[in-house]
């Protein structure tokens, strides 16, 4: 986001100077010493020097004596412009020289070999014209964003009219815009200098140089600031994230109320995944934004329909926008930080799982319960898994069931962990708590049919005694899984220790039983049975 909110283009329609009405009631006490000067410093004698009241009294003028120097004295308050000429030498003004309340001045007038009859720029009204016409073109460069472009404009404004202190402002903004620091202290200087001066002037223009005085001085105190902000903004640009955040902080020094400078802190921080920091400078960011946004929401109330209406509701709209962008990074960002903690969990369970597939259970233990607390939610439940796992081949009983069950209890929908505990206690022989598990698998259906998959899987693995187990639990569950009477009843055949229980169980599969195939091994398994039994 751009965080330097200029809105700084000051455009004034200048007053003639020599139209403005005179001052009432001046003091006679005040002197303006003028030193004329060539290029080298050496002093200038018989040059003839003026003195030009700004509001519109009569000239003076006096020669330089040898020393270079012309004195005037008893001078009303006010502001001057000072010029000379010599032969042989180009003209040299000073604008401008404000004397009040008795003060001694001193200005110095500097010569350079020329044409005497050179007009200065005061004196050409066609380069007056010439430089207003610069000024605006300037500015509309300025307010399009094409700052360089602009700078050539004000620059030719001064050129052709070095007076104007609004012209030295705005290529100031231009020189802040560009890092160009040095020049814009001297431009905002020299427009402070102006501006101060032609302030004292009475009428409109008090006012309006006023303004540009104010600026000038408020932007000179926020250079410095200003300075950081744009030094902060190109490192943020170039990725290098903790030197943005700490010029943030620097220039956050000039002005805690600065919501766009948090804001940018803020992301300077998230980028650097310093995310505890960067949710404290969004947070401060909001509240500057929401108390901006509820002064100016009063103030719209008071106003009559009307331009300051029409602004100030503009300005609503845009601290409404840039509230919104300030509410999406504090999102972003939360996004983020979430998955950048996925990301770096990510990577110690996979250092987890190597150890743990090198037979370093410990080790793995270890790191699993690291990366943990990383993990939100339900999302631990692979963890707990992987938990279990390590203390069970660590023979650490307890705590492997302690963390099947917390697996299951984050993840009740899958399955797996109940799987996974159930094989614990197969492993462990505890054969009851294994089936008692999937028979609490669900309930109904889900259960029967997990139950039976069990069955067959210890039935084909040579566990009979523990595949009965599981197919009773099945006909307790579903009376009328005629497989499990099936698969129950060729186990007591298989095993010979209770042909009347395998008699039973068939013929009850002969009843509802659909496969064909069983059914006809079945009739084989009757007459086997019978003969069994007969003897």
């Amino acid at each position: 986001m751009k965080n330097l909110r200029w809105n700084l283009v000051l455009s004034f329609a200048l007053i003639a100077f020599l139209m403005l009405p005179s001052l009432s009631a001046f003091a006679q006490s005040n002197t303006l010493e003028v030193k004329c000067v060539d290029a080298n410093g050496n002093p200038v004698s018989g040059v003839k020097v003026i003195l030009d009241p700004m509001e519109g009294h009569k000239l003076k003028d006096k020669k330089s004596d040898g020393k270079g120097i012309s004195e005037f004295g008893k001078l009303d308050d006010g502001v001057y412009r000072i010029f000379g000429r010599k032969e042989g030498m180009a003209p040299a003004a000073f604008e401008f020289a404000a004397v009040q309340g008795g003060a001694r001045q001193s200005v110095t007038l500097t010569f350079q070999p020329g044409d005497m009859t050179k007009k200065l720029p005061f004196e050409d009204s066609a380069m007056i014209q010439q430089s207003y016409t610069s000024l605006a073109q300037g500015n509309t460069l300025l307010t399009g964003g094409k700052v360089a472009e602009a700078e050539k404009e004000y620059l030719t404004a001064i050129e052709q009219n070095p007076a104007n202190p609004e012209s030295h402002l705005n290529v100031a903004l231009c020189y802040l815009q560009q890092g160009k620091w040095e020049p814009a202290e001297k431009s905002l200087k020299r427009a402070s200098e102006l501006a101060a001066a032609l302030k004292l002037l009475p009428g409109q223009g008090q006012a309006m140089y006023g303004m540009i005085l104010d600026r000038a001085q408020e932007l000179t105190t926020k250079l410095p600031m200003i300075r950081l902000r744009q030094e902060a903004d190109k490192a943020l640009s170039a990725k290098n994230f903790d030197e943005a955040a700490a010029r943030y902080r620097e220039a956050l020094k000039f002005d805690q109320n600065d919501a766009d400078l948090h804001y940018n802190l803020s992301l300077a921080l998230a980028n650097g995944k310093k995310f505890e920091e960067s949710n404290q400078e969004v947070d401060k960011a909001i509240e500057i934004a929401q108390k901006n946004i509820q002064a100016t929401e009063a103030n719209v109330k008071t106003l009559p329909e009307g331009p300051q209406k029409a602004q100030e509701s503009a300005k609503l709209t845009e601290l409404n926008r840039t509230l919104g962008i300030f509410n999406d990074l504090k999102k972003r960002a939360a996004e983020f930080r979430q998955n950048e903690i996925l990301r770096q969990a990510q990577g110690i369970l996979q250092e987890g799982d190597k150890l743990f597939n090198s037979k370093d259970f410990a080790g793995a233990l270890k790191k699993y319960e690291e990366a943990l607390p990383l993990i939100p939610g339900a999302k631990q439940s692979i963890v707990y898994s992987q938990m279990a796992k390590s203390h069970e081949q660590l023979k650490q009983g307890d705590q492997a069931v302690a963390n099947f069950r917390k697996a299951m209890e984050l993840s009740p929908e899958n399955d797996t962990y109940r799987k996974a505990l159930a094989q614990y206690y197969l492993n462990e022989k505890k054969y009851e708590e294994a089936l008692n598990l999937y028979a609490e698998g669900g309930g109904g259906a889900q259960a029967d049919q997990a139950l039976f998959a069990l069955g067959q899987k210890l039935s084909n693995q040579g566990n009979s005694q523990v595949a009965m187990l599981a197919f009773e639990k099945v006909l307790k569950i579903n009376p009328q899984n005629a497989e499990a009477y099936y698969e129950l009843g060729m186990i007591y055949y298989q095993e010979k220790t209770n042909d009347a229980k395998a008699k039973e169980l068939l013929e009850k599969y002969a009843q509802i039983g659909k496969d064909a195939g069983h059914l006809d091994n079945i009739k084989g398994v009757f007459a086997v049975l019978k003969r069994r039994m007969a003897k």
